[in-house]
Order: C-alpha cells, then sequence, then structure tokens
C-alpha cells in the first residue's frame, strides 16, 4: 500500500478476515490561524460540511466491506488550541459550532466522541 488511509486500507483487505470492529479517527476542525474566525471559517456551516464531509468515502468503503464496522470520530471539537477570541464570543460560537457540527454529522450517521471523550450514539445501534 503505497498510501496508507482508511480508504486504502480497506480496499487493500484489511479487514479481510473480519476482525475490525471499529475505526476510530480524530478531527478537530481549526486550529489558531490567522484566517480562523467565527464567521468565515469556524461557525460556518460550509465549513462544517467540508470538515465532515471527507469521511464519506472512508465510511462508504467500510460499509460496503463490513456494514457492522463502526466508524467513529472518537476525539473531537472545534479547534486544538485557544482560538484567543473572547470569553463570550468564544462559548457563544462554539456553542453554535457544536449544534451545527452533531446536527450534521447525525446526518452522516456518524458516531461522535464529544469533548469529554464520551461517545454519542448517532445511529440506531448501541455502541458496542
Amino acid at each position: 500500500m503505497s498510501n496508507f488511509t482508511t480508504y486504502n486500507a480497506f480496499k487493500d483487505g484489511i479487514d479481510s478476515h473480519g476482525h475490525v470492529k471499529t475505526v476510530s479517527l480524530h478531527q478537530y476542525a481549526v486550529g489558531n490561524q490567522p484566517w480562523v474566525r467565527l464567521q468565515g471559517s469556524f461557525m460556518n456551516h460550509t465549513a462544517i460540511v467540508a470538515n465532515l464531509s471527507q469521511y464519506t468515502e472512508d465510511m462508504n468503503v467500510i460499509r460496503a466491506n463490513n456494514p457492522s464496522i463502526q466508524f467513529l470520530l472518537g476525539e473531537t471539537n472545534s479547534d486544538y488550541v485557544n482560538l484567543g477570541m473572547s470569553q463570550d464570543e468564544g462559548v457563544f460560537g462554539s456553542s453554535l459550532w457544536l449544534v451545527d457540527f452533531l446536527l450534521y454529522g447525525m446526518s452522516l450517521e456518524l458516531h461522535l466522541g464529544i469533548p469529554l471523550g464520551f461517545p454519542l450514539n448517532t445511529m440506531d445501534s448501541p455502541l458496542k
């Protein structure tokens, strides 16, 4: 395998014996870059769609290989550093981001971890 990705690993038969039960990735939407600000990039639905839709191809190949494998964003949050926003702006923006992020994630049938690390089941079946 020349380029290790979740998609390539499953296409190349990493689960040919059916031992994989869960695929878990980390996902952080932004970091403290000059272009990251609330409306234009952080709290923007288009950015949330782009951030979460990048996993669609991985989820599709996993479901095609073995539909019982759970795809989980086990460690996820809006950013991995303090964005340097004021307390009010940061709390309000993070709250709006979280609602949009969770709702869109559920529409993709993602299992999402919440910032404290507890899984949020967004599918009909219980977490394993």
